[in-house]
């Protein structure tokens, strides 16, 4: 259809795409425990998911950022997968920045604070 051209990589726009479903799958195995824990944080998780949308990385590019601050939007895994994404889609010309080791490791530790979470969730259930 000549709409949109091609990905230049797609091997990093894939991994941008797997890390981003890790970094998705660890914040509901940890969202998800929390809100049946209490009450306060089942109605503090979506107004949390709004508020972080801003810093995820989805209307904002790193290289816009000053080089002293970009450290901080860093720090989010989906702020490194959408760079992942758009230098994928883009090429260099996206001039993005991330870091695969971080992202994965950050991916990694929710998904494991989210499977303990999970695992001693079972005494706040109440069935009904």
């Amino acid at each position: 259809m000549g709409f949109m051209k091609a990905p230049v990589n797609y091997e990093i726009l894939y991994l941008g795409i797997f890390l981003h479903m890790l970094f998705c799958l660890g914040t509901s195995l940890i969202a998800a425990p929390l809100s049946e824990m209490s009450d306060y944080l089942e109605k503090l998780v979506g107004v949390l998911g709004y508020l972080s949308l801003p810093l995820s990385g989805a209307f904002t590019m790193v290289d816009w950022i000053k080089p002293h601050y970009r450290w901080i939007l860093l720090l989010s895994p989906s702020v490194n997968n959408v760079e992942m994404i758009r230098e994928g889609q883009f090429g260099y010309r996206a001039h993005a920045h991330y870091d695969i080791s971080y992202d994965f490791a950050a991916c990694l530790v929710m998904i494991v604070v989210g499977l303990f979470l999970t695992l001693r969730v079972r005494k706040y259930l109440v069935v009904q």
